[in-house]
């Protein structure tokens, strides 16, 4: 029951924001603060299974299970939302309730994909992650808000149509084989597929994922909606995981077999992905650009890990996941504090702003892998797996590390040591926002120096990661 409440109590109390308007801001501070301790209580207390029978006839559940996985990726989302709801005081000047009943409908939506262990119930959650996503482009997003948020639309919808496909061509072969309808993953996983059934399905749940990913020609929405969007860190904490999570949690445990056989090609579109990504990201003036082609390299390690068939390489993709969120959110909040977000504006900032600038360094440092930050960890395991599946993509990963350090020093350097152009609107950091900064700089040293509390959550992921 516990799990249930996970999905009602955002929903519920985003709903009761946006009729009492004037407390939005500090409901939806509640809402997440507490379902954060339910999360925490229902993972220690060992409650961590819910099954209700809904549409029997079909073969349709509610099955819902937080294992490590679930758990740690939930922890991540919670934290990111706590950062938007802090951040978008500056930003948000309309709407201010639905703002925030839309940003706890999005946490609803992304729980419940991490959540679900049913098929048809996962799928019903992914299409409703679009619509927050969707509305807060179009209501609070600025001058290419339309371009962004129909191409968002256009991509995410058709890929999650393709993928329901796959899900029902599963469902109607379980049925073939064992005579029962049912969406449920533990069964649907033991499925007998030849190797074409498996590498149809296997492009159908791709499809949708490497959208989320976002993968290397899946990514055309990503630039668009960085610039349109409010507080892009709501889609790289909170949204862009969830395709990463979708490949962990069923493409590679219910095709094997196909997966051994796509995987050099995966790797090879993942390295692709990485220099692609970081020549894009070095060329952009734009910081928010510059960021969203950093994330579509970042994620082409992620995608080359996935694939190199490495439990350890799996477990390092969390990590670079969670990471990830931290050190790309915190740079977007820092960033957001700039009056302008071409480079050639700014400039010289370290003299007007030097907490602004220490904490940006600190965060870029961790963006680019160096060691005892959380980012290298994530990168480490990646790259040790990667290595033994194939030493010429373990390479390309490295330059694609190298070709980071370029593209962000480059950053750090325009904005705070370059010529001073523009430092008069810039507000230095208070002391709260200090202390919030810090907060997430602390947490990312802690999993760089000391991993094993995350790894020891990560060992207990059903099916997986045991």
């Amino acid at each position: 029951m516990m799990l249930l409440l996970l999905l009602a109590a955002p929903l519920s109390l985003g709903l009761l924001a946006l009729a009492l308007k004037s407390q939005a801001r500090f409901l939806a501070c509640a809402a997440i603060l507490a379902n954060l301790s339910m999360t925490i209580y229902a993972y220690l207390t060992k409650n961590q299974i819910f099954r209700a029978d809904w549409l029997v006839q079909w073969g349709i559940q509610i099955h819902l299970e937080l294992d490590g996985l679930s758990f740690a990726l939930i922890l991540t989302s919670h934290a990111m939302a706590l950062l938007a709801v802090w951040g978008s005081a500056r930003h948000i000047k309309k709407h201010h309730a639905l703002f925030y009943a839309n940003l706890l409908g999005l946490l609803t939506g992304i729980i419940g994909i991490l959540l679900s262990f049913d098929l048809l119930l996962f799928f019903i959650f992914w299409e409703l992650m679009i619509i927050p996503i969707y509305l807060a482009c179009v209501i609070w997003g600025g001058a290419k808000r339309y371009l962004a948020s129909m191409q968002f639309l256009i991509f995410t919808q058709v890929s999650g149509l393709i993928m329901l496909v796959a899900i029902l061509s599963l469902y109607f072969a379980h049925f073939a084989q064992s005579g029962l309808y049912t969406f449920d993953f533990s069964k649907l996983v033991t499925t007998k597929l030849d190797m074409t059934m498996q590498l149809v399905l296997l492009a159908g749940f791709m499809a949708a994922f490497l959208v989320k990913l976002p993968a290397l020609g899946f990514h055309i929405w990503l630039p668009t909606l960085f610039e349109a969007c409010p507080l892009g860190l709501i889609l790289v904490g909170i949204m862009i995981k969830t395709g990463a999570y979708g490949i962990m949690r069923f493409v590679l445990p219910m095709f094997p077999d196909a997966v051994v056989l796509v995987a050099p090609f995966m790797m090879f579109w993942g390295g692709a992905g990485i220099i692609y990504g970081a020549i894009l990201a070095f060329s952009q003036n734009d910081i928010r650009k510059i960021l969203a082609y950093a994330t579509i390299s970042h994620m082409g390690v992620v995608l080359m890990a996935l694939f190199s068939q490495s439990t350890f390489a799996l477990n390092g993709v969390v990590i670079l996941l969670i990471t990830e969120a931290l050190s790309t959110g915190g740079l977007l909040l820092l960033f957001s504090r700039f009056n302008h977000v071409t480079l050639e504006h700014l400039g010289g900032l370290w003299t007007s702003a030097p907490k602004i600038g220490s904490l940006a360094l600190c965060l870029i440092m961790s963006s680019v892998g160096l060691p005892f930050l959380g980012n290298f960890v994530g990168e480490y395991m990646s790259l040790v797996g990667i290595f033994a599946s194939s030493k010429i993509a373990a390479g390309v990963m490295c330059l694609g590390i190298i070709l980071s350090a370029l593209y962000y020093l480059r950053l750090l350097q325009k904005i705070f040591f370059g010529a001073l152009t523009n430092s008069s609107g810039i507000d230095e950091l208070n002391l709260f926002q200090t202390v919030i900064f810090g907060g997430i700089i602390s947490l990312l040293v802690f999993i760089g120096l000391y991993p094993a509390p995350l790894l020891s959550v990560l060992a207990q992921t059903t099916l997986l990661l045991e």
